[in-house]
């Protein structure tokens, strides 16, 4: 996996997979374009979160992209590796967005204070026009005080963190659904 490549150790981590009918190509384009923000839980969740600043934005994973997180890598129709920094907020709850980077930024970034994440989708196939979808978080934190510090976040956002995974998984289902039954009309 890419994955392995940007985050093969870490402290914490997520894994989502959900069986989804269509083919590679098809699922691989409705991860990349769609609008996650068809989910009320979800438009909450990111508003919350500050991925959405006015209720009424689409969120792609583009806009992601927009707002902190870096493609660190691509294997279109098999896995995208996303990946940002983070730090504990500083006072008073201030969050800073992270800077877009490179992938051998990413790499090569050690500063204490943060903590690295990284996402994953990941495609394998199951048949002609079947495939499990796979979503990954990994947080490797690059001191042991960020380890604290993120332990007590992870805590409090973990359980979201695994319900949007969940979410987006079933969106993608869904889109996939719903574009064939449009295609058969």
């Amino acid at each position: 996996m890419l994955l392995d490549t940007y985050l093969p150790a870490y402290h914490f981590h997520e894994v989502n997979t959900l069986m989804i009918n269509g083919e590679a190509k098809q699922i691989y384009t409705a991860i990349k374009e769609l609008d996650f923000t068809r989910s009320k839980v979800l438009t909450a969740l990111f508003t919350m979160g500050g991925l959405v600043r006015v209720p009424h934005t689409r969120l792609t994973l583009q806009g992601f992209l927009h707002n902190g997180f870096s493609l660190l890598e691509e294997r279109p129709g098999d896995e995208m590796v996303i990946g940002t920094l983070w730090r504990a907020p500083l006072p008073p709850l201030r969050i800073e967005r992270p800077p877009r980077m490179s992938a051998e930024a990413f790499l090569q970034f050690h500063e204490p204070g943060y903590a690295k994440l990284a996402w994953n989708f990941s495609l394998h196939p199951s048949g002609k026009k079947q495939a499990i979808v796979r979503t990954e978080t990994r947080v490797y934190c690059l001191d042991p005080k960020t380890k604290r510090q993120f332990s007590c976040y992870w805590l409090l956002v973990g359980p979201a963190s695994y319900a949007t995974r969940c979410i987006m998984l079933q969106l993608v289902r869904e889109a996939l659904l719903q574009d064939k039954a449009e295609t058969s009309r």
